[in-house]
């Protein structure tokens, strides 16, 4: 999905609207309808009611009910992206608790060492 974001092509105002033509028209197609000075007025609403458009679309296409995409092609990996982008996330966790165990150590060694032997003053 983040990949699909990024290109900027499938979640657009357009291509949302082309895909979800009714939804668009109850969350935002008043928004086309009103004057200049009402929209400016409304602002805010707008842009909420565009957020919970896009939300809404995102739902759809992660609960793989979005018409027009290849969801075999994406859980067979078929250009190999998730293989390469799950490699870098492995890698960066490797990376993370190598620093983690490290830093604990560094931390550990620092520590003065207290007894528990009662003090003789």
């Amino acid at each position: 999905m983040r990949r699909l974001q990024e290109q900027g092509d499938f979640f657009s105002d357009s291509a949302m609207r082309e895909r979800a033509p009714l939804l668009h028209h109850q969350l935002l197609g008043h928004l086309g309808e009103a004057d200049r000075a009402a929209q400016q007025a409304a602002g805010e609403d707008s842009d909420w009611l565009r957020k919970q458009f896009l939300q809404e679309m995102e739902n759809r296409f992660l609960s793989g009910t979005e018409t027009g995409v290849a969801y075999e092609d994406i859980d067979n990996d078929v250009d190999g992206v998730l293989d390469e982008h799950w490699r870098k996330e492995v890698q960066q966790d490797a990376e993370d608790r190598y620093f983690e165990d490290l830093e604990s150590e560094e931390a550990a060694a620092e520590a003065p060492a207290h007894s528990n032997a009662p003090c003789d003053y």
